[in-house]
């Protein structure tokens, strides 16, 4: 589904409801997460600075480096999940 929003580059946004074995989407958005979802704990987690991630592509001068994120990104939710 997130696909279809046909993002070169961004962050998206999904809620879910989880009801016994269901699995419910409320919302799926092309924006970041609220209350400093996107602009504070993305960053924490990842090292990802999103304002930079988004704005730079309009400068062409994406930093933005696929593998160490996707990196990062499994070793913080293995982290996670072994809290």
């Amino acid at each position: 589904m997130i696909s279809g929003f046909n993002l070169k580059q961004g962050i998206t946004h999904s809620e879910f409801i989880i009801n016994g074995n269901d699995i419910i989407l409320i919302e799926a958005a092309a924006r970041g997460g609220g209350v400093f979802i996107s602009s504070d704990l993305i960053s924490l987690q990842t090292g990802l600075n999103t304002e930079k991630f988004l704005i730079l592509p309009l400068k062409n001068q994406s930093t933005f480096k696929k593998k160490n994120f996707i990196q990062k990104m499994k070793q913080n939710f293995l982290l996670t999940l072994l809290m």
